[in-house]
């Protein structure tokens, strides 16, 4: 005998229908699995309904891991997840310390109830959402060693982190008489000058981050 509804089941497999989502079901345990693309920096995610006997919960689950060898990064995601589902309505993220899993969860009661398809959509909806709104910050996390409360400004656009660099005409005029010079040291510039993308973000988000606390 199955331990889940066959009614939910049945309410779940008509709304995805409905929706034209491509899920598979997975009958000895009672869960819907299927992927959705998303906008921004995360780009998609897996998600799984599992329908119990009054109840089904959606996970929406990160591509990407944290670190859980690395207990400073792990310290930093369990904050930025803190600070992200402080005031949530809707579902909340939660962290694995076990393996580093990041998922989205959403809870929804059916007991004595049967879900309409609206409500069935907004778990998986809002999951899609709260990725789009804090993918860009969980990155920064991951790979930046940012602090997380200036990722989740980030996300809320509270401030942005890399100002776009501009320049001048004059700039452009000198360098070109200059080329004379430049051409001397090529090859040491080359391999000690040149700065890589990740350490000019930092720098620059390190020069913004003091002029604001000047401020």
């Amino acid at each position: 005998m199955s331990d889940y509804s066959h009614e939910l089941e049945n309410v779940i497999r008509e709304t995805l229908d409905h929706e034209e989502i491509h899920y598979d079901f997975e009958k000895d345990k009672g869960y819907f699995r299927f992927g959705i693309s998303l906008p921004g920096k995360i780009k998609r995610v897996d998600v799984i309904i599992d329908v119990k006997m009054d109840k089904f919960v959606t996970y929406a689950i990160c591509p990407l891991y944290a670190d859980y060898e690395n207990d400073e990064q792990m310290a930093r995601a369990a904050e930025f997840f803190c600070r992200v589902n402080y005031g949530l309505l809707n579902g909340n993220f939660e962290l694995d310390f076990n393996d580093g899993e990041i998922r989205y969860k959403s809870f929804v009661n059916c007991d004595g109830v049967v879900p309409s398809a609206t409500v069935i959509m907004d778990t998986i909806q809002c999951a899609a959402a709260m990725y789009s709104r804090y993918g860009k910050g969980l990155l920064q996390i991951l790979f930046n060693d940012w602090a997380p409360e200036d990722a989740v400004n980030f996300c809320e656009n509270k401030f942005s982190p890399i100002p776009e660099l501009s320049i001048d005409d004059d700039e452009d005029e000198n360098d070109e008489e200059d080329t004379d010079d430049d051409d001397l040291d090529t090859e040491n510039d080359d391999e000690e000058d040149v700065l890589s993308e990740e350490e000019v973000s930092a720098h620059l988000f390190d020069l913004l981050h003091r002029l604001q606390q000047q401020e």
